[in-house]
């Protein structure tokens, strides 16, 4: 897509999309959405998730997450069922 053709569909200039293109400036998150918006794209933000190893004993690490994600409810309240072979190898 030309800068012109993005320019005209997100209702900002071709010179100001030249100067995002650039670097010579910066969009506003707005502006930015527009842009998106402009060549079929949303803009999507969503939270890292960092990561935290640990001992657990016996030489052994685990890696955890700092926090859960947001999952829709029918995810978080499902039940889970293991095999029966990876219970005994918990055991």
């Amino acid at each position: 897509m030309s800068q012109h053709a993005l320019a005209e569909r997100a209702g900002t200039s071709r010179e100001r999309v030249s100067a995002y293109e650039h670097g010579r400036t910066s969009p506003t998150v707005a502006t930015a959405e527009r842009l998106l918006a402009a060549t079929g794209h949303d803009l999507v933000a969503e939270a890292r998730i960092d990561f935290a190893s640990r001992d657990v004993g016996r030489g052994r690490t685990i890696t955890i997450p700092a926090r859960l994600p947001r999952l829709p409810a029918e995810q978080a309240l499902a039940t889970v069922v293991l095999p029966v072979q990876l219970n005994r190898a918990c055991l």
